[in-house]
């Protein structure tokens, strides 16, 4: 169960999912991380990742009004889960 990173309640819901392209600066010589017509695995591209790979991007809020995200972000044969509270 998935429970607010902020204040712990477990009633949580799904608001929105996207994609994160890769940076194109840290573009190799493979296409991976990059959007093809506006998505990037199949969810819809809303920015840069700032990484050399794409990241799938969850963001939630809790029935205590916070607000949260948690990233999958790929680096090297890893997939780091990255959770981040949201701007207020």
């Amino acid at each position: 169960m998935l429970h607010c990173p902020i204040c712990n309640f477990e009633n949580t819901h799904l608001q929105s999912a996207y994609a994160l392209e890769a940076d194109s600066r840290q573009r190799k010589s493979d296409s991976e991380g990059f959007s093809e017509h506006g998505e990037l695995y199949g969810i819809p591209s809303g920015g840069i990742s700032g990484w050399r790979r794409g990241a799938v991007v969850l963001e939630f809020n809790c029935e205590n009004s916070h607000r949260f995200s948690l990233r999958f972000q790929q680096h090297k044969g890893a997939t780091f889960v990255i959770v981040e509270e949201a701007a207020s």
